[in-house]
């Protein structure tokens, strides 16, 4: 990919509805190379799985994101990673035209400025012009337009921001050192930029007068929700002016004059709207006064009725009262009467009932014992045949219960049987597959390694050949005599010889071309990273199958892994404990039959390395190369291998064209630093059957021949690594990082080194 001529940043806060088609202005610049780096703000919509999916489209773009810390944030961190001469910025629900910055990079040439801006078109949310001069916004632009155009660039930036927004910056990466980064304004922060460029010496602020910007005016524009906000602003970057200049010149008091007025003008539009809130508050008093009073001159008129209707009842409630007291008398006299009575009637019943119930008792007794002593034979000869009964039925089910127990059990040791059997052809037909890739593998690595003994380009010192590979292989044809062969397997009787470390490729060799089965292994510990880097994979050509191990679930990755479910490749997802980290998920996934059955496998996982400063001082020293922080360190390891679609058919052509190639990883990591756990190293370097002190890739992100790491299938445990493991150095996962390496030597691959 050619190197950028702009680097442009998009700063983005929820504006999935206008990002994309922002960003697409930004990739169809005419003749000019660009990169783009999107910085989401903290978003709560979608915007950055729609940026994520442009990135997959476009190599171009890049997507980072932060916590929500302002537009000044988000630019700042965007510039910070820009590669570009030239910085431009376009927010993301503004737009550009196609031929911007082919024309303003013109302009600059011409003219020498190293900052520039354009006039601009106001847009709806739609992004239809909006034409009408009347309007608030194209009224003040024409006014702070002609004042530029009149009074030149410096004054009549000073009397009105005619730049509109970031998203009209061009200029020169040397103006971030001049005149510094972006302030912490939330309105204004584009007017204080561009005031203090035109005041810093060295710099040339130049205005193209073509509208090469589509400003969006939509409703939701930060500006429009904080007028007041945006004033005081205003005056406090004219007072930054004045202390630069020591000096008042007459377009800054004009400047000051006009952000008083519109001030002054929202503060009495607010007025204005209190004061008619509270005439409908008085309005509304009056009326319900009326209405008050009416209520109450109703409930006034329903207490005297009701006074009235009481006194009436207590008059008659009295007379009642009277009446009833002589009544009351009466009876109460003749009650008594009949009391007494009652009482002498009740005492004769009751003697009467007393004697019958005696004699009563007396028969019903006699007739209880005998029909109990009846009832009792009965059951005693009901229970002794219930259990008898019961006795047949119990043997009766226990033996039916035996034989289904019996021919379940059966059945169970059949069906285990046959899963086992199932289990073991399959592992038979996976070791199978992996011995017969490692024969092939072996057998092309040592054709190359035989036709470079008989070439003599494995002697020391022997400069390059210089004939052509076909009188190469007509002479390979006329010297492979009994006696020449003899001698080149007596070269390798011995072995293979050690593999070397090699960044120039050989010219293909002469032996049939394979197409490989890859496969993608992808440990993923942090989740956040699994859309990039199932991203990074689905760029390579023919991807069969995408491994992915680690801690999480199907269910969890659900949203990442629908790219990879679109496109019908085979998904596996391993869910592993934390040993060994990325090592150990390897490990697992070669071990559960997942991986070695493909030619080729990619390795990547989600590095993020929260180490001190001191660490990373260390290994930019030891790699020579600045190596910030663990992000960095990612894309510096995964950039080379799959940045992008050309440098992964240019690994596998590599992989193709020589088979003795078995690893490719990023050069600069390629190192042979021991470990520092020397006793543990050594056990295991033994155990494997190689020689310590050979070069591997530090990171453990590569290309590599599935036949190369058969000796991971049955010689290492899962349950050797720790768990959870913090340590930076000496661990088993870290002393296997270097063995990989070796396993890759040792078997006369060579290690090959790839740059971006």
């Amino acid at each position: 990919m050619p190197a950028p001529d702009v680097s442009v940043i998009i700063p983005s806060y929820n504006h999935a509805r206008f990002i994309e088609e922002a960003a697409r202005s930004v990739l169809s610049q005419e003749d000019v190379q660009v990169e783009l780096i999107v910085i989401d703000d903290g978003s709560s919509d979608d915007s950055v799985e729609r940026m994520r999916r442009l990135a997959v489209e476009d190599a171009r773009v890049s997507v980072h994101t932060q916590p929500n810390g302002g537009s000044h944030s988000a630019i700042n961190h965007g510039l910070s990673r820009a590669t570009a001469p030239w910085l431009a910025i376009l927010n993301s629900d503004d737009i550009w035209h196609p031929s911007r910055l082919k024309r303003m990079l013109a302009a600059a040439e011409e003219s020498g400025d190293n900052f520039l801006f354009s006039d601009s078109q106001l847009i709806d949310a739609d992004g239809a012009e909006i034409n009408d001069a009347a309007h608030w916004w194209n009224f003040s632009t024409e006014r702070m337009r002609e004042r530029v155009r009149t009074h030149g660039v410096a004054d009549g930036l000073l009397y009105g921001n005619l730049t509109v927004s970031t998203s009209n910056f061009l200029f020169r990466r040397e103006l971030l050192t001049k005149v510094g980064t972006f302030h912490r304004f939330r309105y204004n922060l584009d007017w204080d930029y561009v005031l203090r460029c035109v005041d810093e010496k060295g710099v040339r602020v130049g205005f193209v007068d073509e509208r090469l910007l589509r400003y969006r005016l939509h409703g939701n524009n930060a500006i429009l929700s904080g007028m007041p906000g945006a004033a005081v602003e205003a005056q406090l970057i004219t007072r930054q002016v004045y202390r630069r200049r020591l000096r008042a010149p007459e377009s800054l008091l004009l400047s000051h004059h006009r952000h008083d007025r519109l001030l002054r003008r929202y503060l009495q539009g607010q007025i204005r709207n209190y004061r008619a809130s509270f005439e409908a508050v008085e309005e509304d008093r009056d009326g319900l006064a009326a209405l008050i009073n009416q209520r109450q001159e109703m409930v006034e008129a329903e207490r005297a009725e009701a006074k009235r209707v009481q006194a009436q009842y207590r008059a008659e409630l009295q007379a009642c009262e009277a009446g009833a007291a002589s009544t009351q008398a009466a009876l109460q006299a003749e009650i008594i009467a009949k009391e007494q009575q009652s009482a002498l009637q009740e005492q004769a019943l009751r003697e009467q009932s007393e004697r019958e119930l005696a004699a009563l008792r007396e028969r019903t007794e006699g007739e209880l014992a005998s029909q109990r002593k009846h009832a009792e034979g009965e059951l005693a000869s009901q229970r002794e045949h219930a259990e008898r009964e019961l006795t047949s039925q119990r043997e009766r089910s226990e033996q039916a219960l035996l034989e289904q127990r019996e021919a379940a059990g059966r059945e169970l040791r059949a069906v285990v049987v046959e899963s086992l059997e199932v289990q073991a052809q399959l592992q038979r037909s996976y070791a199978s597959g992996i011995h017969a890739r490692v024969q092939r593998d072996q057998a092309r690595c040592r054709e190359v390694r035989m036709l470079d003994h008989l070439e003599g380009r494995d002697r020391v010192g022997r400069p390059p050949d210089s004939r052509s590979r076909a009188f190469i292989q007509r002479v390979m044809r006329a010297v492979r005599s009994q006696r020449r062969i003899n001698e080149s397997i007596n070269f390798l009787s011995g072995g293979m010889p050690v593999g070397s470390v090699r960044v120039l490729p050989r010219d293909p060799m002469p032996m049939a071309p394979m197409e490989p089965r890859i496969a993608a292994h992808l440990h993923v510990y942090y989740l956040d990273l699994a859309p990039e880097l199932i991203a990074d994979a689905l760029r390579i050509p023919g991807l069969e199958r995408v491994v992915i191990t680690g801690p999480w679930s199907r269910e969890d990755m659900a949203q990442a892994l629908v790219p990879i479910v679109d496109r019908g490749i085979d998904l596996r997802v391993l869910v592993v404990p934390n040993r060994g980290k990325d090592v150990g998920g390897l490990v697992a996934a070669i071990q559960q039959g997942a991986l070695l059955d493909s030619d080729l496998v990619l390795k990547l996982h989600s590095k993020k390395s929260h180490n001190a400063e001191t660490y990373f001082q260390a290994i930019s020293a030891l790699f020579g190369t600045e190596i910030r922080d663990g992000e960095q360190w990612r894309r510096e390891l995964i950039q080379p291998l799959a940045g992008s679609a050309w440098q992964i058919n240019t690994i596998l052509k590599l992989f193709n064209d020589d088979p003795a190639i078995g690893m490719v990883g990023a050069r600069p990591f390629i190192t042979n630093v021991g470990d520092a756990n020397a006793a543990l190293s050594q056990a295991v370097y033994e155990r494997f059957g190689v020689p310590q002190g050979l070069p591997f890739v530090a990171g453990t992100m590569f290309w590599v021949r599935s036949s190369v790491l058969r000796p991971l299938l049955d010689q290492l445990s899962l349950d050797e690594f720790s768990l959870d493991s913090r340590e930076v150095e000496g661990g088993l996962e870290h002393i296997m990082e270097r063995l990989l390496g070796a396993l890759v030597l040792a078997d006369g691959y060579d290690v090959y080194g790839v740059d971006v």
